[in-house]
């Protein structure tokens, strides 16, 4: 696949809201599971501890009821309950405490495995994937060191166990937040689709059409309304703006029509020095007046107005009517020559 085409994939919002929604389902899942990964952990091993305190303390009990050493009755004991638990490899160890020498030790108990120097008694510790708890007895012909134990084993299978499915589920979470993030982006995304088509359809001589506001009060609707009044703003400008040009054109126009008409009128036979010199004038006055108008719409457009500048004052009726027939009187008068 070229970059071009990488590019061309990588480019839609909905692309990269669904990639960043996956990537934050999925590294949120994982550490979720992670998380719960070792709190089970931690609560398997403190279940574990519980289980070999509980035995130590029982063990305690049974060597202060019986003879030990004098009798056997003890070890019988401990090789039943070995056998038991022989599924997580319980164990029990009897030491002398001064020479570290084994006394007694149940058929499953592995490797003699020393703790560190000083540990304190009913401390549960991990030597070599063995839980262990010790603690001294006193007994009238001399302290016995008590050794509990049992195997991690158990423990490291039933991790493996949720590691596989943690696993399996990340594998499917992988599979479908990318699907359910694209389908949640391209329903996220569908306004702005609706606003591009919209605003790729407006055309300046025509803008009726609005975007559609979902009624949902979210950003997305305010931003429909905000972009509808700009066109609201941007269709009255340009209304406007067709108005004062239409405006303009006619207000050109008269004085055209009239100063044409003056030339044809003094053209169309031959007149007098003062004929001339007063068509001249009249003249002088339209392009005076052409002048001014000129003058103002160059001023409107530097000043880059919404609308037409408009300057109110009293005007006299009577000029008005006097100007009129002034400028129109040459064409009057042509018209009455042809007849």
């Amino acid at each position: 696949m070229s970059f071009a085409r990488i590019k061309s994939i990588r480019g839609p919002l909905r692309f990269r809201l669904a990639a960043w929604n996956a990537s934050v389902v999925v590294l949120t899942v994982l550490a979720t599971l992670l998380g719960m990964r070792q709190g089970l952990y931690y609560a398997l091993i403190a279940e574990l501890d519980v289980i070999l305190l509980e035995d130590a303390r029982e063990l305690q009990l049974a060597l202060n009821d019986l003879n030990y050493p004098e009798s056997t009755e003890i070890y019988s004991e401990m090789s039943r309950k070995a056998e038991a638990h022989d599924l997580r490899d319980w164990y029990v160890r009897f030491l002398n405490p001064k020479t570290n020498t084994q006394l007694w030790a149940s058929s499953s108990a592995p490797p003699q495995m020393e703790p560190p120097r000083g540990h304190p008694d009913l401390d549960p510790l991990t030597i070599q994937q063995y839980r262990i708890v010790q603690c001294n007895v006193p007994r009238p012909g001399g302290e016995v060191l008590v050794r509990i134990g049992s195997s991690l084993q158990p423990i490291a299978q039933d991790m493996a166990r949720i590691d596989r499915n943690a696993v399996l589920i990340c594998i499917g979470l992988a599979i479908v937040a990318p699907l359910c993030g694209y389908w949640l982006a391209q329903r996220a995304t569908e306004p702005f689709a609706a606003m591009i088509h919209t605003t790729a359809s407006l055309q300046p001589a025509q803008l009726s059409d609005r975007l559609v506001v979902r009624g949902t009060h979210d950003e997305l609707d305010q931003l429909a309304q905000q972009v509808n009044k700009l066109l609201d703003r941007i269709a009255l400008y340009l209304q406007t703006k067709r108005d004062f040009v239409a405006n303009a054109a006619h207000e050109l126009r008269s004085p055209l029509a009239a100063i044409r008409s003056a030339i044809e009128v003094a053209l169309n036979e031959p007149r007098s020095t003062q004929q001339y010199q007063e068509v001249l004038e009249s003249l002088l006055e339209e392009t005076v007046s052409l002048t001014g108008l000129v003058s103002q719409l160059l001023l409107l457009a530097e000043t880059e107005a919404e609308g037409p500048l408009v300057a109110t004052k009293p005007i006299q009726l009577d000029d008005i009517l006097r100007r009129s027939v002034e400028m129109f009187g040459p064409v009057a008068e042509i018209g009455r020559a042809h007849v």
